[in-house]
């Protein structure tokens, strides 16, 4: 019974120590230090390289680069086979022949007796061959003492009614005449005439000339010239 009573009594303190104890908490602490570091782990090992994307669309076009240098010249290559001789050509006008101008003084002309109606004198021609005379064109040109009045002949001086001209051609000579115009006595008052011929060897017969300077014109086109 006693037991009992103890046991009861003990209970009770033992509750009322326990409620005393349950007051308010206290104000907190200041923080503690910080801990020290932790050791660093291990790397893990590296995975493998996953598989390749798919190539993406191309870029723009980048500006032009500066042009490069030029490179050394390479070496000559050597000469190909002579090619097959061509076909022979039309007769061409190339070889033209020219003199120098020849000087005719006064005392020289033939018929000058002071009732003579015309004059005449031979010019030596050596380029007058057959062929030219008969095939080819003759060009005569004439000037007194100035170089700049050069004429074709035939010429009519219509002040003086005079003309002047060429008589004809004939193998070695070309023969130039000068007369009046109305048959009246001739009087050559001139200064000394020069004279210059032009022989052009003849093309095809009746057309115009095929090549050389005179390619494409006639016989009268070319008579028709101004020196």
């Amino acid at each position: 019974m006693k037991k009992t009573k103890f046991l009861i009594l003990s209970l009770i303190l033992s509750t009322l120590l326990l409620s005393s104890c349950k007051g308010d908490k206290g104000d907190t602490g200041p923080a503690g230090p910080a801990g020290a570091n932790g050791v660093n782990g291990q790397n893990g090992l590296t995975g493998p390289a996953g598989a390749n994307g798919a190539t993406g669309p191309a870029g723009p076009a980048g500006p032009t680069g500066a042009t490069g240098a030029v490179g050394p010249t390479g070496a000559t290559g050597p000469a190909g086979p002579t090619g097959p001789t061509g076909a022979t050509g039309a007769t061409g006008t190339a070889n033209v022949i020219y003199s120098n101008w020849i000087q005719v003084l006064n005392s020289e002309w033939s018929n000058t007796g002071q009732m003579a109606t015309s004059h005449n004198k031979d010019l030596t021609a050596p380029g007058v061959t057959a062929t030219m005379v008969n095939q080819g064109t003759i060009l005569v040109y004439m000037y007194f003492d100035i170089p700049n009045t050069i004429k074709f002949l035939p010429w009519f001086d219509g002040t003086y009614l005079i003309s002047h001209f060429v008589e004809y051609a004939q193998v070695g000579i070309i023969r130039v005449g000068t007369r009046r115009f109305d048959n009246a006595p001739f009087i050559n008052n001139y200064a000394p005439i020069f004279y210059r011929y032009i022989l052009i060897p003849g093309g095809v017969n009746g057309a115009r000339y095929t090549s050389g300077p005179l390619a494409g014109y006639t016989v009268e086109q070319v008579k028709m010239m101004s020196y």
